[in-house]
């Protein structure tokens, strides 16, 4: 998905984002989600249905 954001100095810029829907690489075993937009990258994993981790990397 792409869409436009305008700064406070009105300077127009083309952002994209990523979203994936909860994938089951081993249903009830191991899922996990990924996203990724223009500030971030974050990954949801569960394990076991019952572990869960969320990690986060920053562009900054």
């Amino acid at each position: 998905m792409q869409f436009e954001t305008v700064s406070d100095s009105g300077e127009l810029a083309a952002r994209e984002l990523l979203l994936n829907d909860l994938v089951k690489v081993q249903p009830g075993r191991y899922q996990y989600h990924a996203s990724d937009d223009w500030a971030s990258v974050c990954v949801r994993l569960v394990i076991d249905d019952y572990l869960a981790a969320e990690v986060v990397w920053t562009y900054w």
